[in-house]
């Protein structure tokens, strides 16, 4: 008898820790937004079965032109303005990438405090002020336009009659805008339709 109710002890020692892990515990407060599993189903250890969604704090990704990256610093304080609200919220640079992308931008996130008051959700759009940031005119081309990638961009530029492919700087690039550093002038005539039957020197005509 003492045997057997050692072994029944040992048994509801393994069963009480196994009932221990039925329970999950989630690392931090949030919001499900999606379920994996459904109740009643074998999971094993490492197999995600919710997905957990925290909006006490949201990052705005915004991309930042190689001629402003210089004036952003982390932990930077920003003002944001929610376009589903038109909230104005205050915000802090968060990261900044250390690489630019094709257009010569820089990913940078911005970590906005969400409150019951001015609740924002996950998805949102989101505009980014900074203070020391100033508008700036410049020339610019049409993406459409380009002849080559933007590392060594040309363009056909319309001289006596004639199309000439000429090499220019870009800058920072704008939807579907690429800035003019050098190279061209605002009085030049470009090719923006057309050109990839174009030749260097061909003679070309106006469409009226």
């Amino acid at each position: 008898m003492e045997l057997a109710l050692k072994t029944a002890e040992v048994q509801l020692k393994q069963l009480q820790k196994q009932l221990k892990t039925t329970k999950v515990l989630a690392p931090f407060s949030g919001v499900v937004t999606k379920k994996m599993v459904d109740l009643g189903s074998m999971v094993m250890p490492g197999t995600p079965i919710i997905e957990l969604t925290d909006i006490s704090q949201l990052k705005l990704a915004i991309s930042v032109p190689e001629r402003d990256i210089m004036k952003v610093k982390k932990g930077q304080n920003v003002q944001v303005e929610v376009d589903a609200h038109h909230l104005n919220l205050s915000g802090s640079i968060y990261s900044i990438s250390v690489q630019a992308d094709a257009m010569h931008n820089f990913k940078v996130q911005v970590l906005v405090n969400n409150s019951a008051a001015n609740k924002i959700f996950a998805g949102m759009y989101g505009t980014v002020r900074i203070e020391n940031s100033a508008q700036i005119k410049a020339l610019a081309v049409p993406r459409k336009a380009l002849i080559g990638s933007t590392r060594n961009p040309q363009i056909y530029v319309v001289k006596n009659g004639k199309a000439v492919l000429t090499p220019f700087s870009s800058g920072t690039a704008d939807g579907n805008y690429l800035e003019i550093v050098a190279g061209l002038k605002a009085s030049d005539e470009i090719v923006i339709k057309g050109q990839v039957n174009l030749e260097n020197g061909m003679n070309i005509k106006r469409n009226k």
